[in-house]
């Protein structure tokens, strides 16, 4: 792969839309002052059970919205599924004659994503 074009798992990541920014506060319930709204399933829990996806930025339940395996919310999970997917198929492609260039091998999104979240700490909150 030359070194001015994305990967297509690249692609796609670069392709998920920011719903919110990082540290933004999740949206409040109009009813109770201690519950705040997920924004994939829209119910209202408290905030120890949110979790703000590192992709999109929304909050959501980490109950029935959050796919541990991708460290993201389930929106952006298939979306990464879909990358990953289509990057194996890619790399299935049979390479033509005179294609024998090594290419480039960096480490993928997800594991830079969790050294991050490693030598900071934090435990996916």
């Amino acid at each position: 792969m030359s070194r001015g074009k994305k990967s297509t798992f690249d692609r796609v990541i670069g392709s998920i839309e920011r719903v919110r920014k990082p540290g933004e506060d999740p949206a409040e319930s109009l009813f109770a002052l201690d519950e705040f709204e997920c924004d994939l399933c829209k119910g209202y829990i408290q905030r120890r059970e949110l979790i703000q996806c590192h992709y999109c930025g929304r909050w959501v339940c980490k109950e029935s919205c959050w796919n541990e395996e991708h460290l993201a919310c389930m929106s952006c999970a298939s979306v990464i599924k879909l990358g990953k997917e289509t990057t194996q198929l890619d790399s299935e492609s049979p390479v033509r004659d005179g294609d024998d260039d090594e290419k480039e091998v960096s480490p993928g999104v997800l594991d830079k994503l969790r050294g991050k979240m490693s030598r900071s700490g934090k435990k996916g909150d």
